[in-house]
């Protein structure tokens, strides 16, 4: 096995349009097509084909691939509903002790992923610093970054245990 990326993930599904686009040309793929949807080609890289003429040298350069997202459970179940072709190995999901209240990613998509045998990695712990005093807004600058979680209040360790308790979710990232 030549492969040297371990998991590739397409991160971030928000949109039904953008499980559309990269599923585009996975059943049907046309050599010609002006545009192929990303898990055509990632096909040819995991599986050392070439049916997209991306991969000429039939190189097998990736053994996994995944998808991520921060919100939109129903574009995550979608895009692993529509996976007919096995491609589709890891979840990186948002679940941390306010989801059942929030998103609900842990009655919705986990279950529905863990199902297809998927494995599940947990991020947002700490729901991006939130419960730890930063305002709840979209974090993208480091000054707005939470260097240490944790507090007398609210002590880290029980909130990794939370997220690591779902039924489903394989592993963690913490940040």
């Amino acid at each position: 096995d030549d492969a040297y990326i371990d998991l590739f993930q397409i991160h971030n599904l928000n949109f039904l349009e953008e499980v559309d686009a990269i599923y585009m040309g996975i059943s049907d793929t046309d050599r010609s097509a002006r545009r192929i949807g990303t898990l055509a080609a990632l096909r040819d890289y995991r599986d050392g084909t070439n049916l997209t003429g991306l991969n000429p040298n039939e190189e097998r350069r990736i053994r996994h691939i995944g998808i991520s997202g921060h919100f939109s459970s129903p574009v995550m179940i979608e895009c692993i509903q529509r996976d007919e072709h096995k491609l589709l190995d890891t979840m990186l999901v948002a679940i941390n002790a306010n989801d059942r209240l929030y998103f609900n990613n842990q009655y919705n998509v986990i279950p529905v992923a863990a199902a297809k045998g998927m494995g599940i990695i947990a991020m947002k712990l700490f729901a991006d610093g939130v419960m730890f005093g930063r305002k709840a807004e979209w974090n993208h600058m480091n000054p707005h970054v939470v260097q240490t979680v944790g507090s007398a209040a609210i002590p880290s360790a029980p909130l990794v245990q939370y997220a690591l308790s779902i039924p489903g979710v394989s592993t963690a990232i913490m940040g």
